[in-house]
Order: structure tokens, then sequence, then C-alpha cells
């Protein structure tokens, strides 16, 4: 089946579900959706920035498991570019 890919902003969000709602209009399979570049906080940086990004990516993150009758799949906002082997595979683990 067909992966939508969305970022954890309100306009990719909705843009998402027009698209699953179209694919599914044409009889095409979605099997899941995959919420990219996700803020997590990992350092657990407690600057205003990072708990401001973590709090609205949480939020988000609700809203598209609500919205969604899919599973949701998550991949964290990974440093740079996400380029070359190891790169892929942080992905890989993310979405296994």
């Amino acid at each position: 089946g067909f992966r939508v890919v969305c970022t954890p902003e309100r306009m990719a969000i909705a843009e998402s579900e027009r698209l699953a709602a179209r694919l599914r209009e044409a009889d095409v399979p979605v099997d899941s959706l995959v919420v990219n570049r996700l803020f997590t906080n990992p350092e657990g940086c407690d600057c205003g920035r990072c708990r401001r990004d973590e709090r609205r990516h949480a939020d988000r993150l609700a809203a598209v498991e609500e919205q969604f009758d899919l599973p949701v799949r998550r991949v964290p906002e990974l440093p740079g570019e996400s380029q070359g082997l190891a790169a892929l595979e942080r992905v890989a683990d993310a979405l296994a």
C-alpha cells in the first residue's frame, strides 16, 4: 500500500488528509501515515524554543493520530540532511 508522508505542521497535515482521501477515492490502498522530522528534544534542552517546538510537535502528532484512521509511524528530526547509508539506516530504524 501507499504511505503518506507529512511533517508535523498544520498545512502539511491538511494536505496529507486530502491526499489520503483522494487516494482512497481512486481505490489506491493507503496503509500508513509517516510523520517526518518530528522534534522530540532528545537532548532534554530546557530553552524556550526547544520546549515550544517539542510541545507543538507533540500536540500535532496527537491530532494526526486522532484525525487519521491509519497506523502512524514517526521519524524524528535528524541533524543535518539525511544523506548516505547511515542516515538511511536511522530512518529505517524509525520506520521498523
